[in-house]
């Protein structure tokens, strides 16, 4: 069985680690890999934000290259992530604006600690 060298470095660097490549034909197939691998880490990532790179901070590798090259330990390939920005806006359930009073739809509303949270982060007037 063959392998690849991995390290994820976040703010806290892990060391390399040995990935399998059987049954990866492609990079796709080898981040699902990685992420069995790291799932302590990557679990709550989905594959669409996990990358990989020959070097620290160099370009990502395409998603349909082929596992065709080999590394070492200090030589690994680098995971990085890219997280999902969620926007969360404390509103109260009816807002004035420009002398307009306009009421939001209860399912976009959360109550949370006597204050509404809601849900979109469009607000049509």
């Amino acid at each position: 069985m063959s392998y690849l060298w991995v390290q994820f470095k976040q703010s806290n660097p892990t060391r390399s680690i040995q990935v399998a490549t059987k049954d990866c034909d492609n990079v796709d197939q080898f981040i699902e890999e990685i992420k069995k691998k790291f799932s302590n880490l990557l679990g709550s990532y989905d594959a669409d934000q996990i990358f990989i790179s020959l070097t620290d901070g160099g370009t990502t590798l395409e998603s349909d290259i082929p596992l065709i090259f080999t590394n070492t330990v200090v030589t690994p390939i680098f995971i990085s992530v890219i997280q999902r920005k969620q926007i969360n806006t404390w509103l109260p359930n009816e807002i004035e604006i420009e002398s307009k009073l306009v009421e939001r739809d209860p399912y976009e509303l959360e109550l949370k600690d006597n204050h509404w949270l809601w849900q979109s982060s469009t607000y049509d007037v």
